[in-house]
């Protein structure tokens, strides 16, 4: 049964993308470098692969301050265990305290050097030709590793031909892959439908008033017999309910920033919890579409990205 209720008219007034007094980031496709971290003077476009000379050079700039700040750390620490200038409590704490600052100092320092490796790596892939990410990497314990769970990549699209097990959301996956949606919005889209009826295409709701694998809903399920009979196409498939849900999202002010923002939205598991979140409350609009939007992040979040972002790796 699909979660939209009568109360989810098209009609309905939307009080606003984002929830009321929640901040709204903004997310650029320009990424601006500087060597002296004063002035953002230069500027690349993600399809410029010079932009991956000027990260690594970034990266190394800063990692050698770090690596000097490390050093003055070491040498402050040195002076005040000389017991002929510094002794007592004090002295004790504060030795304690440069300890403590090391150690964050030196976990940030590898951090820096693993982006650095992983920025190489990616750059010789995409000299070579290969434009994805050349591996995935993110936090685990404090520390950035290849393959953490809840990983980031620079990888802006998805993979294809994973097999879930239910060949409905495997369509609907590497459909909205073609469409240049990456992994963290398709695994938002995906946690809404299968909520919606789990991927059924031939499926009505609501007493009779919605169809489809989206619950469409009154005027929407209109909508959606009109695109149909327009572009001569059967109703009744995933094939054609997949395009209409591109359609709509392309084509209607009140979907169009919801679309951009799923265009945009970070490959990461936190992205794809905001890519459902955003999705429920605006697209879907459920009862209790709030609530519904937490639980439905948590799917693509936590089930999702992981299972697609792994290769579709269970374990």
């Amino acid at each position: 049964m699909s979660d939209a209720t009568t109360e989810a008219n098209v009609d309905a007034p939307i009080e606003g993308f984002w929830p009321v007094g929640a901040p709204k980031p903004e997310y650029s496709t320009v990424i601006h470098t500087t060597d002296d971290f004063s002035n953002s003077d230069k500027e690349f476009k993600f399809d410029d692969y010079g932009i991956f000379t000027e990260a690594i050079n970034t990266a190394n700039n800063l990692k050698y301050k770090v690596d000097t700040a490390k050093n003055d750390l070491n040498v402050c620490k040195a002076n005040l265990g000389d017991e002929n200038v510094f002794m007592g409590p004090i002295s004790d704490s504060a030795q304690d305290g440069f300890t403590k600052v090391d150690s964050k100092v030196t976990t940030f320092s590898e951090n820096m050097n693993t982006i650095t490796d992983y920025l190489v790596e990616t750059a010789d892939r995409y000299n070579k030709g290969d434009t994805s990410a050349s591996k995935i990497i993110g936090m685990q314990d404090g520390k950035i590793v290849a393959g953490a769970p809840g990983s980031f990549t620079t990888n802006v699209g998805a993979t294809k031909g994973i097999k879930s097990g239910n060949e409905n959301q495997d369509y609907v996956h590497d459909y909205l892959a073609d469409q240049g949606y990456n992994e963290a919005a398709i695994c938002g889209i995906l946690a809404n439908i299968r909520k919606e009826t789990n991927f059924k295409s031939d499926i009505g709701g609501d007493d009779g008033t919605s169809y489809g694998m989206c619950g469409w809903h009154a005027t929407r399920w209109d909508r959606l017999k009109d695109y149909c009979r327009d572009n001569n196409l059967d109703i009744s498939t995933i094939e054609t309910q997949s395009q209409f849900l591109v359609w709509e999202l392309n084509t209607f002010d009140k979907y169009i920033e919801l679309n951009n923002f799923l265009k945009n939205v970070p490959n990461t598991a936190q992205g794809a919890y905001d890519a459902a979140y955003q999705f429920c409350i605006t697209y879907e609009r459920p009862r209790d579409y709030y609530d519904k939007g937490e639980q439905r992040g948590g799917i693509a979040m936590d089930e999702y990205f992981p299972f697609y972002t792994s290769g579709g790796n269970t374990q």
